[in-house]
């Protein structure tokens, strides 16, 4: 499961720079993957060190990006896509937001 919420996580943050979009507050209800991403220390020898590293560039060339820790209920958008992607064969977001998302986007969105 955390490769499937790291992908997620590269997934969004690269959509947000193909749109060119900043300020990003990245939330995820993953405290491993939010904990790799947030932690300075040597990911060298993690078994997806290539998925951290870019994560971590990304964040890092958007001036003002965060990554916080949130609840599972806090955020039902990222749970979709964890779960969509973890039965997946290929992930294309070429339909963004994908089918069956929009409701969770608004309640992200209202706080509900």
């Amino acid at each position: 499961m955390l490769l499937a919420e790291l992908r997620v996580v590269q997934v969004g943050l690269d959509f947000c720079s193909i749109k060119g979009y900043v300020n990003i507050i990245r939330e995820s209800d993953c405290l491993d993957a939010v904990d790799l991403i947030i932690v300075g220390r040597d990911h060298s020898l993690h078994a997806y060190v290539t998925d951290i590293l870019h994560i971590i560039d990304v964040l890092h060339g958007n001036g003002n990006a965060t990554s916080v820790h949130v609840l599972r209920e806090q955020d039902m958008c990222v749970d979709f896509m964890v779960k969509e992607g973890s039965h997946a064969r290929c992930f294309a977001h070429e339909n963004c937001p994908p089918t069956g998302q929009e409701p969770l986007i608004l309640r992200d969105k209202f706080g509900t």
